[in-house]
């Protein structure tokens, strides 16, 4: 790795830690100052769908949960940035990701953008992406956040030019270290996926426990690694289903 590769990782590892304790400090607040409510609502098919209720709009709960954090108060809270550096950065919800034939290959669920104002650059690639999963002891939950989370950072679908990335796991239910070995357990068995280092404890805040590290061999990309960092929030006190 060239000097000026070396120090551009340093630079994108130090800044995303800071990130990774604002979201966490956000998430400290939240469960103290917020509940959310939300219904199943079935639709015109049959199919029965939860949603966050406002009158005549309704979001999914963890596009609602994704968007809170992003609120003023929270991510977007100008003393809280400064507290953690990170004035000149933008807390982005649900932008698109277009490739190279101008097609639209998906959507991040929290992109941090202002990255190039320390290199003089315009790269429209240099940017940190976060996906954000819902995990509620259904089937499918852990295979979404292998295979349509982790998965879009190895095949380069997200953040292609960038040696790391990030998850928040919502957990509504169920203990957050059983999750994390079914990830893993997802993982060892994934003929798409060579994990290089399974999710293992990184310590970002003392008096938070639920924080891991992964590493992935990344296709076709000038870092042949990418690093993921994991947040597991445990919201079942903050998010109640109505009766």
């Amino acid at each position: 790795m060239s000097n000026v590769i070396q120090f551009r990782y340093n630079y994108y590892e130090n800044t995303y830690k800071r990130i990774l304790k604002h979201i966490i400090h956000s998430y400290r607040l939240i469960s103290v100052n917020e509940t959310i409510q939300y219904s199943e609502i079935t639709n015109k098919r049959g199919y029965k769908t939860d949603y966050v209720v406002y009158g005549d709009t309704k979001e999914k709960p963890e596009e609602y949960i994704r968007n809170l954090f992003l609120s003023k108060k929270y991510l977007w809270n100008q003393k809280l940035k400064q507290q953690y550096r990170l004035k000149r950065l933008s807390f982005e919800p649900e932008p698109a990701e277009i490739d190279e034939n101008n097609i639209t290959i998906g959507y991040h669920d929290i992109k941090v953008i202002g990255l190039t104002n320390e290199f003089y650059e315009t790269e429209k690639d240099l940017y940190f992406s976060i996906e954000c999963k819902r995990l509620n002891k259904s089937s499918q939950d852990v295979e979404k956040y292998v295979n349509q989370g982790i998965k879009r950072f190895v095949i380069r679908q997200y953040s292609k030019k960038m040696p790391l990335a990030g998850m928040i796991a919502f957990i509504e239910e169920g203990n957050p270290l059983d999750y994390k070995d079914e990830i893993n357990l997802k993982l060892e068995k994934s003929k798409e996926i060579m994990t290089k280092s399974y999710l293992e404890f990184l310590s970002l805040d003392n008096d938070f426990d639920f924080s891991y590290l992964s590493k992935h061999v990344k296709q076709n990309s000038d870092f042949t690694t990418i690093t993921l960092y994991h947040l597991f929030f445990e919201i079942g006190h903050i998010i109640i289903k109505s009766a």
